[in-house]
């Protein structure tokens, strides 16, 4: 096997590293959102379906309250069942350390990819494959997904990938059609939550002040139901912590605009200069990258965490 043979393969392998561990970590991202939003569902149907059971007049409905306080007992079953089995801090820490492998798969394939240290000696390819077994070795806990072939090697850029196509493909790119397009969703979901809190604010507000100048007696659990709306509601934002991400996301897209109109003024023939460009973005990416674990991940010990640095391209 010549040299452009056994780059190639050591390539694909590393870039095929890359998209298996994106797969496992949307997988294991799909499964906790599922997951979140039926505890959401279930909590709020038990809980108005229980205001119901309770509110029929004796008599005249019994059947009906028997039926609407099984659903109301079953959805909390389900709801402690979920929050135990699947909502776990373990399942979130798997999740978090999928995207990070990926992450390190794919800042570590493009300094492969052009010869940026510690690609730039005989021995890389050695250096790679020890980082790589490294990482499935700590990451041996998490099944990782299966995909076709053609699955694994999809988008791999091609060997004769330039430092002007970097630019463009990781750099520009991924802040115009990935970082501003999540910013944006995300700022979308804390306004409509925002404003979804000031509605069941005033709702509450509107049943209380009805409840007090009236003789009706059973107004006063609606607004308890609504306080429980509003809660859970508030709970669902902070747990996907999309106030963050927004910031965070917005502000890597800006960055990342900085470098690609730096990176532009590098001279074509200036390969020193743009080996160390390389370098700095996948430094940048990286400490992106841990910032967003940490936030995520604030509970997980200081061994774990020293492991997940340990396997980033910058050291």
């Amino acid at each position: 096997m010549d040299k452009t043979s056994q780059f190639s393969s050591s390539f694909e392998f590393i870039w095929s590293q890359y998209r298996i561990w994106t797969a496992t970590a949307k997988r294991l991202k799909r499964e906790l959102t599922i997951a979140r939003i039926a505890v959401l569902v279930f909590t709020l149907l038990g809980s108005f379906t229980a205001i119901l059971s309770q509110n029929i007049a004796p008599g005249s409905g019994e059947v009906v309250s028997k039926i609407l306080g099984w659903l109301s007992a079953t959805s909390i079953a389900i709801v402690g069942y979920v929050g135990s089995k699947i909502l776990t801090e373990e399942k979130e820490k798997k999740w978090l350390r999928a995207r990070a492998a990926a992450e390190t798969c794919k800042s570590n394939s493009f300094l492969y990819l052009f010869r940026v240290a510690p690609y730039n000696t005989t021995e890389d390819d050695v250096i790679l494959f020890q980082k790589i077994e490294t990482l499935i070795r700590t990451l041996s806990a998490i099944p990782q997904a299966t995909l076709p072939t053609q699955e694994e090697l999809k988008g791999i850029p091609p060997l004769t990938f330039t430092f002007a196509n970097y630019l463009e493909e990781r750099i520009r790119k991924q802040a115009k059609e990935y970082y501003f397009p999540k910013a944006s969703q995300y700022i979308k979901y804390v306004k409509r939550g925002s404003q979804l809190g000031i509605t069941l604010g005033l709702i509450g507000f509107l049943l209380g002040s009805y409840g007090a100048s009236s003789s009706t007696n059973n107004i006063s659990v609606w607004v308890a139901f609504v306080s429980t709306v509003s809660a859970s509601l508030t709970t669902f934002l902070t747990t996907n912590r999309y106030q963050y991400l927004s910031m965070s996301f917005q502000a890597m897209g800006n960055q990342l605009m900085i470098l690609w109109l730096k990176g532009s003024r590098i001279e074509k023939n200036d390969i020193h200069s743009q080996c160390d460009f390389i370098r700095n973005c996948e430094e940048i990416l990286a400490t992106e990258n841990e910032a967003w674990l940490t936030e995520f991940n604030k509970t997980e010990s200081k061994e774990e965490t020293e492991t997940t640095v340990a396997i980033t391209p910058t050291q």
